[in-house]
């Protein structure tokens, strides 16, 4: 059987996307209308592993799944959370459907001078 998760990118400017390194993978489980639990990879340390978008994207399914102990689980205000796609954690496929708000979030930051 397929587990599907969504896949999320914050709202620019929101306290989520505050609290996530830009560029990490997202995925969460709704908890109800208001309210999402999100599990997010940023690979801050630059592991060799966790180089491509699909590859954080895994490691934070695993994560929510398993619930394994972390600072990078949060419950966010689902308001704050755009869904772009979803991951197929037994195939390991991810599925965008919103390519730009992606390329986006992916886009380095570029801050004002």
């Amino acid at each position: 059987m397929a587990l599907y998760l969504p896949v999320y990118c914050p709202m620019p400017n929101s306290p989520t996307a505050a609290l996530v390194a830009r560029g990490s993978g997202i995925v969460g489980e709704p908890l109800d209308a208001e309210f999402t639990r999100i599990s997010f990879e940023g690979n801050l340390y630059g592991a060799s592993n966790l180089t491509k978008y699909e590859d954080r994207v895994d490691h934070a399914a695993g994560r929510l799944l398993h619930r394994y102990p972390t600072i990078a689980i949060r419950v966010a205000r689902s308001a704050e959370l755009v869904c772009i796609g979803t991951w197929d954690h037994a195939s390991k496929r991810l599925t965008i459907t919103d390519q730009a708000t992606l390329n986006t979030w992916l886009a380095p930051r570029v801050d004002k001078p």
